[in-house]
């Protein structure tokens, strides 16, 4: 992510990001917004 000012410490090493603030590493991504 460029910016974080919303997730805590133990949410970014359990593997979240903000979509708004994610890079890419791939050619292609897939995205789901209902997964728990």
């Amino acid at each position: 992510m460029r910016l974080n000012f919303a997730l805590e410490a133990h949410e970014v090493e359990a593997g979240y990001v903000l979509t708004c603030q994610a890079v890419p590493t791939t050619e292609r991504i897939v995205l789901d917004f209902d997964a728990p």
